[in-house]
């Protein structure tokens, strides 16, 4: 994808930000904490589907994904091969 533009929207945005170190694996309940507000109504099954749209707009097709899901434990972000 080097080269390309994509446009993202601010909860996008926020939730690359919310996922932003390539170390470190967070959790559903950590990225609600880190990107929604607390008064919102998002679960974890929100975040699955953020995770979804998200690797739809930044990663390549046929390549691995930039954000990886480590089953039991959340998602990183790995840096693109």
């Amino acid at each position: 994808m080097p080269g390309t533009v994509v446009v993202l929207m601010k909860p996008t945005v926020n939730g690359l930000k919310g996922v932003g170190s390539v170390v470190q694996v967070f959790s559903a309940e950590a990225l609600l904490d880190r990107v929604w507000t607390s008064d919102s109504e998002a679960s974890p099954e929100t975040i699955r589907t953020y995770i979804k749209r998200l690797r739809k707009k930044i990663d390549d097709e046929g390549k691995q994904s930039m954000l990886n899901t480590v089953h039991g434990v959340g998602y990183k972000l790995v840096e693109p091969e």
